[in-house]
């Protein structure tokens, strides 16, 4: 009984779950990658990504880290 209900219920669903999240990824278009030198001695980086999403529109992300000695 328990693999007749895996087949009929549980499997479905676990298709159209994944089925959702593959469709709802979003992927890399391009990264660039920046680091420069502080005038105290100390680094920044800097990286821009961006992102297309699902529905063709594109997200960026900024991210600036930097580092003192």
């Amino acid at each position: 009984m328990r693999t007749g209900m895996f087949s009929q219920v549980l499997l479905p669903v676990a298709v159209v779950v994944l089925l959702a999240f593959s469709a709802a990824c979003s992927h890399e278009i391009s990264r660039t990658e920046k680091d420069k030198q502080n005038w105290n001695g100390g680094t920044t980086h800097e990286e821009t990504t961006v992102y297309q999403n699902a529905d063709g529109t594109t997200s960026t992300s900024h991210e600036k880290r930097s580092t003192n000695p």
